[in-house]
């Protein structure tokens, strides 16, 4: 797995996990991705189920969509003015809580 840096504009930035080290987005081998935006508005997003974080926050799950192949399974979550957005290949609901909860508990500012 690779963990490739995207967008690293001045108050956001992106990285893309793939399996192959110049997969530019390409959904053969992206497997996740991992964004961080400063925002202003916190509205929850369409089509997402509210869910709990650690630290009380509160977190919104978007169910990956499967036919010939799948989408992206995303967890949201808001703080301090920031939108963090985790995406998963296929990933369930639980998953992401884990990933995002491990990302929350293992931030600098913890």
């Amino acid at each position: 797995m690779y963990a490739i840096v995207g967008a690293t504009e001045e108050f956001k930035y992106s990285i893309q996990i793939a399996t192959d080290p110049y997969c530019d987005w390409n959904t053969a081998c992206l497997d996740g991705a991992v964004y961080g935006e400063q925002v202003t508005v916190t509205a929850q997003p369409k089509n997402s189920q509210i869910v709990s974080l650690v630290n009380n926050i509160q977190g919104y799950f978007i169910e990956a969509e499967c036919n010939v192949s799948c989408t992206m399974a995303e967890i949201i979550w808001f703080e301090s003015e920031v939108k963090y957005t985790l995406r998963q290949k296929a990933a369930p609901k639980q998953t992401m809580i884990l990933i995002a909860n491990s990302a929350i508990e293992n931030s600098i500012s913890n």
